[in-house]
């Protein structure tokens, strides 16, 4: 592992606005899809932001790794109650609030949905929560609550980085196989942008950029990504595939991977900007505490307004159903739902620190247990 040069504080930070920045491109993705806007926007930018995600996931967790997160149970138990914290309570609260909203509104946005798909969220919440949502051609991500289909992608991620990482060679690669072959191909093909995050973190000090080359990788990294959306490339780069694996396949079997080319170009071009940003903000440049504190706190509650957005939104435009369409009803509903899901993430994310302390109890005794009875058998 390579601890030579740590992350400067002043790029930590900048680490925590784009992961701000990336969950409010996902909740403005979501408050304008047709369903929501009336059909009047496009902001086509939401899977955009989900690479932004998995290409910071790598790094940081490549970070954690080299600097805490020193064995497979101590990775196993912290990413486990990372994940499991806000997920298990989101699996809970986003029916609970769809469901009021079905019950007291039903004549808005949600008449369209059927009472029976309540009672197939109670399935599809047990494979998310079991992070097999997503694997193969199954789709059992909650319909309630859609960007959950991201977390069965990214604990897989995870999965697989602990065997490479922690595996005996031996093993690591038979490890590794199994894992793939349990995830299936459409988490696969959006992996390299994870990848590309853990390898920059580990090549962060190898980085030779002059500062007008950082500057222009920093700020040529994203706009590389709009001139894409400009151009259509997306659409593009799928019909080169398209005919080779059919609609059914495309649009079905992998249907969050369904422009897995443009999205791994997204990857790198989003890893270039991070990597500009690394040589940019290498020195330890004071920033306002007050302004510091606010990002962090904000990023804190990141992974809540990710998890539990969308069923926000859905609450809020079934309310709102009969505002006129427009950039007031999009603008209320993208507020009114970072408030609530950042208000629940306050009370949510303290969970993760009990919980992991639980877990390392439960996996002591186990240990233990096994200890006292491995000379035994």
């Amino acid at each position: 592992m390579d601890q030579a040069q740590p992350i400067s504080r002043t790029f930590s930070l900048y680490l925590d606005l784009f992961r701000i920045v990336a969950a409010l491109i996902v909740v403005g993705a979501h408050a304008t899809m047709p369903a929501i806007s009336g059909n009047r926007y496009m902001f086509p930018f939401g899977e955009d932001a989900v690479q932004a995600f998995f290409v910071l996931s790598g790094f940081v967790i490549a970070s954690v790794v080299d600097r805490r997160e020193a064995s497979f149970r101590a990775f196993a138990v912290a990413r486990l109650s990372r994940l499991w914290s806000v997920l298990i309570p989101a699996l809970l609260i986003g029916p609970l609030l769809v469901h009021l909203a079905f019950h007291f509104w039903h004549e808005g946005f949600l008449a369209q949905y059927q009472a029976n798909i309540f009672s197939s969220e109670v399935v599809r919440s047990i494979a998310t929560a079991l992070f097999s949502n997503e694997i193969w051609f199954i789709s059992l991500t909650p319909e309630f609550n859609i960007p959950l289909w991201s977390i069965g992608f990214e604990a897989w991620y995870y999965a697989i980085f602990a065997i490479y990482t922690f595996g005996s060679k031996r093993f690591r690669w038979i490890g590794i196989g199994f894992a793939a072959a349990i995830a299936g191909p459409q988490i696969l093909l959006l992996m390299p942008a994870w990848i590309l995050g853990a390898f920059l973190y580990h090549y962060r000090n190898r980085i030779s950029l002059t500062k007008p080359g950082a500057l222009a990788a920093f700020v040529g990294g994203p706009a590389l990504v709009l001139v894409g959306h400009a151009m259509h490339v997306a659409p593009f780069l799928q019909g080169l595939y398209l005919p080779l694996l059919g609609r059914n396949f495309v649009f079905g079997g992998i249907f969050f991977a369904r422009d897995f080319i443009w999205q791994n170009i997204v990857g790198v071009a989003l890893a270039i900007h991070l990597a500009g940003g690394i040589v940019l903000l290498k020195g330890e440049r004071q920033v306002r505490t007050r302004w510091a504190s606010v990002i962090r706190w904000a990023a804190g509650l990141s992974y809540s307004v990710y998890l539990l957005h969308f069923p926000a939104e859905l609450v809020i435009v079934s309310k709102l159903h009969r505002w006129p369409d427009g950039p007031l009803k999009v603008a209320a509903v993208m507020v009114g739902a970072v408030a609530i899901s950042a208000l629940l993430g306050m009370f949510l994310e303290p969970l993760k620190t009990p919980l992991r302390k639980w877990m390392m109890r439960v996996t002591d005794r186990s240990i233990k247990e096994i200890r006292i009875t491995a000379p035994m058998a």
